[in-house]
C-alpha cells in the first residue's frame, strides 16, 4: 500500500482476500481455455491452481510490503 505514512501495518487477511479473488479470476480463464480444448483436468484444476497461486502471490505482496 503505497504512501503508508501513518505507521499502520498492512493486514495479512486483506492480501489473502485480494490474492484469492484475482487468483480465482485467473482460474476461471484457465478453465475456459480447458473448455475450449475439451480437457477435463484443466477445467477442474483451473480453479485450484488459480486459488493457490493467488494466495501465494498475496502472501508474497504482504511480505514485501511488511519489510518496508
Amino acid at each position: 500500500m503505497p504512501g503508508n505514512t501513518d505507521g499502520k501495518k498492512p493486514k495479512l487477511e486483506n492480501y489473502f482476500a485480494y490474492g484469492m479473488s484475482f487468483g480465482l479470476l485467473g482460474g476461471v480463464f484457465l478453465s475456459l481455455i480447458g473448455t475450449m480444448l475439451e480437457n477435463i483436468f484443466i477445467q477442474v484444476g483451473g480453479f485450484g491452481i488459480g486459488l493457490s497461486l493467488g494466495t501465494l502471490v498475496g502472501t508474497l505482496f504482504y511480505s514485501i510490503e511488511n519489510k518496508k
